[in-house]
Order: C-alpha cells, then sequence, then structure tokens
C-alpha cells in the first residue's frame, strides 16, 4: 500500500490519470493517516457512476486532501469528517472536497 503511494509522483510520466486511479491513491493516502488519527478521521465518498475514466491532471487530488487532513481534521481536538465528491455538471467534471475548518485563533 504505502510504496505504492509513494512511487505514483515518482514512477508516474503521464500528464494524465483517471479518476479512478486518483481516487485509488487518495484512499491510500487516507489509510495511512487513518492509522495516525484513528477514529478522529472519517470520510464521505458521493462519486457519480460512470466517472472513473473521466481523465484528468495526475495528482491532482491527494494534495487537497492532503490539505483537508493537516489544515482541517487533524487540527480538531474531535477530528471530522471529509467530504468528497464528483459529479457531472454540463458536460464537465465537478470534485469537491469539503473539511470542518478549525476556529480561527
Amino acid at each position: 500500500m504505502v510504496p505504492e503511494l509513494f512511487r505514483a509522483p515518482l514512477c508516474d510520466e503521464r500528464s494524465e490519470s483517471t479518476l479512478a486511479h486518483e481516487l485509488h491513491l487518495c484512499k491510500l493516502y487516507l489509510a495511512i493517516e487513518a492509522l495516525r488519527l484513528e477514529d478522529r478521521l472519517s470520510v464521505e465518498w458521493s462519486v457519480e457512476e460512470g466517472l472513473g475514466e473521466t481523465r484528468l491532471p495526475s495528482l491532482l487530488l491527494q494534495p487537497l486532501i492532503e490539505n483537508a487532513v493537516y489544515h482541517g481534521v487533524a487540527q480538531l481536538p474531535a477530528g471530522g469528517t471529509i467530504e468528497v465528491t464528483a459529479r457531472r455538471r454540463e458536460g464537465s467534471l465537478r470534485l469537491s472536497i469539503a473539511t470542518p475548518v478549525p476556529d480561527a485563533q
């Protein structure tokens, strides 16, 4: 699991990927974070059927998910839920990542 995630940016010379592959990498990353955050991290996936082969830039989602964990869930003592949504809208792919936000200090 971990080697596959860490090899992704080094071995993948393609400039494009598929949504299915990008979601797979995100799930690998989130599995690692779940070991650290335990029950403080939950994820809700809402991916419209038939979008798996949609082309998008490689490693587009994983850094966004990482930011949602680092700047959102990990900063909250009770943790939180990251919501990942993928929908088709007017011929385009719409991706959304929502996370709880800690109070400003």
